[in-house]
């Protein structure tokens, strides 16, 4: 049976707006949500805190390719990672929440890339301080390996750049991808040397495709190594465009091979989650990273010959004559 509503009027959109509500006086409005603001000081701090933590990560990752889950990473993680986030501003850490949620809720690989790429438009500074933090240690481990050889000669300290910098990625990464799997691991029951053998088991693809990744790219530039040909910006984009395909394997893998490590202790556990967006942040930053070292070394890298691009020597044999 149904019944008539006596409030109809007062609920209905379509109500005419001039009929009274004798209810109204008793009604609250709702107050629209207060976006967080911050002072230009504030967001300088909150950028200066990204590039930090950025490079403490790293840090910790190296420490995790030594030995997983050791206190010095621990203590990077908590005391300098963690207690950096917590002076960022609210504007930062509303965002941070928000793309973590999103991830968190995302159905498949479109989801995460749309999610990644959203926060990167909203938080163009703050993505740029995060390439740049990522950047500090290779690029310290790059630049103080060239200058300790430095009196043996600009090819020893080319060489010892690019060592250098193959070393530090492949500990970065593989470390990483260490990190994670034996968090995880102790997370699903594992013993500590059930964790570690999951760890030391997912740095292995990671580890060498950042050893690769050391030999290319901005490290490559930053070594003294021979970059691209063509203008500035035509550098610039080619740089970017191999760091940043670099990157995005790099990081998809690493996220990938930390979880998947840990399945046997967490079957419940998708290895496939946050891959792609852990992908698109690579190939971003990794982006502003390459074309960024390719403006900053600008004209004194040599350009490369065509050669060499099929893995000829040109200073020998009669290719010589032509490269």
């Amino acid at each position: 049976m149904s019944t008539t509503n006596p409030f109809a009027k007062y609920t209905d959109p379509a109500a005419s707006s001039d009929q009274d509500n004798p209810f109204a006086k008793y009604v609250q409005p709702v107050a629209a949500p207060v976006q967080p603001k911050r002072s230009l000081w504030t967001a300088i701090n909150d950028n200066v805190i990204e590039v930090a933590n950025a490079a403490a990560g790293n840090a910790s990752a190296v420490a995790n390719f030594v030995r997983p889950g050791n206190a010095a990473s621990q203590w990077i993680d908590k005391n300098f990672i963690e207690a950096g986030q917590n002076k960022q501003s609210d504007v930062v850490k509303a965002e941070k929440a928000r793309y973590a949620q999103e991830m968190e809720q995302a159905q498949g690989f479109g989801d995460e890339v749309s999610s990644t790429l959203g926060y990167v438009a909203r938080n163009p500074l703050l993505a740029a301080a995060q390439a740049a933090g990522s950047f500090a240690g290779p690029g310290l481990a790059v630049g103080g390996a060239r200058a300790a050889v430095g009196a043996l000669g600009k090819k020893a300290a080319t060489r010892a750049g690019l060592a250098a910098g193959a070393g530090f990625g492949m500990a970065s990464a593989g470390g990483d991808a260490a990190g994670t799997a034996y968090e995880l691991s102790r997370q699903g029951g594992a013993t500590d040397e059930q964790a570690l053998d999951a760890a030391r088991g997912a740095s292995v693809i990671p580890g060498a495709i950042g050893a690769a990744g050391g030999l290319v790219g901005a490290e490559r530039l930053v070594a003294g190594a021979k970059g691209f040909t063509g203008g500035l910006a035509a550098r610039a984009l080619k740089t970017g465009a191999v760091e940043g395909a670099q990157e995005a394997l790099e990081e998809g893998v690493t996220q990938y091979e930390g979880q998947r490590a840990a399945v046997p202790f967490n079957p419940e556990l998708d290895p496939t989650k946050g891959v792609a967006g852990a992908a698109t942040m690579g190939a971003v930053l990794g982006g502003m990273t390459g074309g960024g070292a390719s403006l900053l070394t600008g004209q004194n890298q040599p350009a490369r010959k065509p050669s060499e691009d099929l893995g000829l020597n040109p200073d020998s044999g009669p290719i010589s004559k032509v490269a």
